[in-house]
């Protein structure tokens, strides 16, 4: 294989692996966006994101009278929003027990969940493998009659 061969190859793999990479990434993030927009008809976290504003501190302020000049300006356009509230740590309504709460439960369900799905594909690798054993016995008999 020459050179070229390898780097074109490579090149291949390269985009076959970053095609399915951000085909992964577009799929993780539709499923996050799905149940967050559960989790928001449900009424656990709020709809409308919060935004925590503070007063600015002395670092803030000599930062802005930087790009404005200093003086009064520098000050006039932060604004703090007083009904701006971030509840639970961010979290709104969701309540962290309910979800440890919850977790045996849903490990449980999903264990049974695989342990069916396993038990349907060995039940047809099964049935094949009867099937690949008739069929055997059938050439055998054919064979010696």
């Amino acid at each position: 294989m020459s050179s070229a061969d390898a780097l074109s190859a490579h090149k291949a793999a390269f985009q076959s692996s970053t095609h399915t990479f951000f085909t992964l990434v577009t799929a993780i993030a539709n499923q996050l966006h799905t149940q967050a927009y559960a989790l928001e008809t449900a009424g656990i976290i709020p709809a409308k994101e919060h935004r925590l504003q503070r007063e600015p501190n002395a670092a803030d302020l000599a930062e802005m009278a930087k790009f404005t000049g200093g003086g009064a300006s520098a000050n006039s356009h932060v604004s703090t929003d007083p009904k701006a509230s971030i509840t639970n740590s961010g979290l709104g309504e969701l309540d962290v027990g309910w979800l440890n709460a919850r977790a045996s439960d849903v490990g449980k369900g999903m264990e049974a969940e695989v342990l069916g799905r396993v038990r349907m594909v060995l039940e047809g690798m099964d049935g094949e493998g009867k099937e690949q054993e008739k069929r055997e016995d059938a050439d055998e008999s054919m064979q010696d009659a």
